[in-house]
């Protein structure tokens, strides 16, 4: 598996598509990390800045190796190519490992914010009040016409508020001048107990997305919908702290070519409202096991990610 990603990452280059439209992109770092590597505090700090700097625009995803956290689903391909913690792969655009640092995270968002070939917009849903499924809508939409694009959406299950642990921290104790971002981390001890967000709790169905997520032939602004569900694992501490990130990969280098990012508990993009509808509207329905309906009788139903009361 690892020499599948490899040979994916080495011909990103050569098969770079242009489109006549760009759309504003989601950068992604997917960093490797551990409660053990000290260094990795650095990670920390850089995602939470990215993330408050470029809500917009950037996505952290902490891959925990060795630690309490390390227990994720489908993701040691990934995993396995990082040499060196705290490293990242962003955007996966190099089958090189990237070392993790503040500078380099905004320079690629400053470099490829407003540069994507296309776009994925996600809405996401309990599937009922146990709060074990998610049901996500994604909606992708590419700036040029195709008729053999390969292009998979994966689904990454992300939790925050996660712990305490107890964290390395190497900065503890060095001398930083107060313009350094790691200035705060040089006043902690050298072992701090801290929660953790953007915690990485598994990727679905795999690290290289979902067979037959977008169609084989796209048209330039036309939107491709798909629904898929998710099921959280075991690992999950409380699903309201759940955020689901849908990667938009293509499968001919390996890129993440733009992504989204849905919180689920309190968060107003997942809030589930109510609706009265007819029986008859035309659309895609599933009921609350997360069974597709081809034809909803009355009751409760999940609908475009909301759920829906047909009277």
């Amino acid at each position: 598996m690892k020499q599948f990603f490899t040979l994916l990452f080495a011909v990103a280059f050569c098969l770079q598509v242009s489109a006549d439209e760009k759309y504003p992109r989601k950068i992604v770092m997917e960093e490797g990390t551990g409660t053990w590597c000290g260094w990795c505090v650095r990670g920390i700090e850089t995602i939470k800045r990215m993330s408050e700097k470029y809500p917009d625009n950037f996505i952290g995803i902490g891959l925990h190796y060795g630690d309490e956290m390390d227990y994720i689903d489908n993701y040691s391909p990934i995993l396995d190519m990082i040499g060196g913690f705290p490293g990242c792969f962003i955007n996966r655009r190099s089958s090189d490992y990237e070392s993790v640092s503040l500078e380099g995270a905004e320079e690629a968002v400053k470099a490829l914010k407003d540069k994507a070939i296309a776009k994925i917009e996600a809405s996401a849903s309990f599937t009922d009040a146990t709060k074990k499924q998610i049901l996500v809508s994604t909606k992708t939409t590419f700036g040029f016409d195709k008729s053999s694009a390969k292009y998979k959406i994966a689904y990454v299950v992300v939790e925050d508020n996660v712990g305490p642990y107890k964290q390395g921290n190497y900065y503890s104790g060095m001398d930083l001048s107060k313009s350094d971002y790691m200035y705060d981390w040089s006043k902690k001890a050298s072992v701090v107990s801290i929660k953790f967000n953007d915690v990485a709790r598994g990727i679905y169905p795999s690290a290289t997305g979902k067979d037959g997520s977008v169609p084989t032939t796209v048209k330039k602004n036309e939107a491709n919908s798909y629904d898929y569900t998710v099921t959280l694992p075991k690992t999950v501490a409380n699903a309201d702290n759940v955020s689901i990130v849908t990667l938009l990969i293509d499968s001919s280098t390996g890129e993440i070519v733009n992504a989204d990012k849905v919180a689920m508990g309190g968060s107003t993009t997942s809030i589930q409202t109510m609706e009265s509808v007819r029986e008859n509207e035309p659309d895609v329905w599933y009921n609350l096991n997360g069974q597709r309906v081809e034809k909803p009788a009355k009751g409760l139903y999940i609908k475009n990610g909301k759920k829906v009361l047909v009277k």
